[in-house]
């Protein structure tokens, strides 16, 4: 319910903000204004912004797909429903540690999207069930959760090195990151349980 939610907030605010550039400016991550004009608030609402219809659907469907697990896992794990709540955002905060320093004087670096709270929930989902097989792109063949996420690591570092495109890569391996190592500085069993998992 609270995946849906997120989704659904996301998706109307992304749609109020196409529509209104003023809003879109007044929301977006901005390093600069964050750090010189105290502007603390857009660490949290550019969150719920996207650059365009693909980066929004791309992943809100992957929220989907992994957040409404990930919040029955969390709920059970943790007996509170807040603790979801909590890893979303944190894990988007937390996403931003690198673009802050890096762009804190750059006026012009501006920032949208939701990854970096999108990798905290797949990266949860790796922690709670590493083994558990992903269907990528269609493919008949799935490949362990954990698998996926090193691939996905090793492929965000390449990228940021590379430094071609506009995507905050950063933001993927901060927010991949915090969404594996938050649930077991909270419950430190967790990791256990994930090694146990691996060598069954």
């Amino acid at each position: 319910m609270i995946t849906v939610i997120i989704i659904l907030l996301t998706i109307i605010i992304t749609y109020i903000s196409f529509q209104n550039s003023q809003l879109f400016d007044k929301l977006l991550l901005s390093p600069f204004k964050v750090l010189h004009n105290k502007q603390y608030y857009r660490i949290f609402t550019h969150i719920f912004l996207h650059a365009n219809w693909e980066h929004l659907i791309f992943n809100m469907l992957s929220l989907y797909f992994m957040g409404v697990a990930v919040e029955q896992i969390s709920n059970e794990t943790f007996n509170s429903r807040f603790f979801y709540i909590l890893l979303y955002i944190s894990g988007g905060v937390f996403a931003t540690l690198y673009s802050l320093i890096k762009s804190r004087n750059n006026i012009n670096t501006r920032i949208v999207g939701a990854s970096g709270s999108v990798s905290a929930i797949v990266f949860a989902f790796i922690l709670y069930r590493p083994m558990n097989k992903l269907y990528l792109l269609g493919l008949p063949i799935g490949i362990p959760a954990v698998l996926f996420g090193l691939l996905y690591i090793l492929a965000s570092f390449y990228l940021m090195k590379k430094n071609n495109d506009s995507i905050a890569h950063d933001a993927h391996i901060l927010g991949s990151v915090w969404g594996f190592i938050f649930p077991i500085i909270l419950k430190p069993d967790l990791f256990q349980l994930f090694l146990s998992q691996i060598l069954q």
